[in-house]
Order: C-alpha cells, then sequence, then structure tokens
C-alpha cells in the first residue's frame, strides 16, 4: 500500500504501541497527526517521526474531556 503523503490520525500517541504505529506509518513517509494528552510525549515522537523521513503534527488533548472535543471544532 503507498502511503507517501497520506494523512494519518494516531491517538495515544505519546507512549506505547501509538508510538510504535507512528513510526511505521513514518517509514512509509506518511503525515501523521499525533493526538496524546502529554505535549512532552507528543515532542518524543514527532522528532521519530522526523528521523524516519515522515512529517508530524502533535495535538495535545484528552479525547474523554467532552469539553476540550468541543473546543477543537
Amino acid at each position: 500500500m503507498d502511503l507517501n503523503n497520506a494523512w494519518v490520525v494516531i491517538t495515544g500517541a505519546s507512549r506505547g504501541i501509538g508510538v510504535t504505529i507512528a513510526e511505521e506509518f513514518a517509514k512509509k513517509k506518511a503525515n501523521l497527526i499525533l493526538i496524546a494528552r502529554s505535549m512532552d510525549g507528543l515532542k518524543k515522537t514527532c522528532d521519530q517521526v522526523e528521523s524516519l523521513g515522515g512529517k508530524a503534527h502533535a495535538i495535545p488533548f484528552d479525547l474523554e474531556k467532552i469539553s476540550q472535543i468541543e473546543s477543537k471544532k
């Protein structure tokens, strides 16, 4: 599957399986939108993605908090 320049949204992207998924998509040159509660963790994931040739945009917020979701509209 050609993912070059495809857009992928990953939640939980600051640790664990979210980071691993981001790394795999980065290797395929996908553009990533990374979502997690921790901006520090997101920054690390963005750096890793970019070192693998992908592009990443970090969005820090908690998907469990409806008010944060509503404010992103």
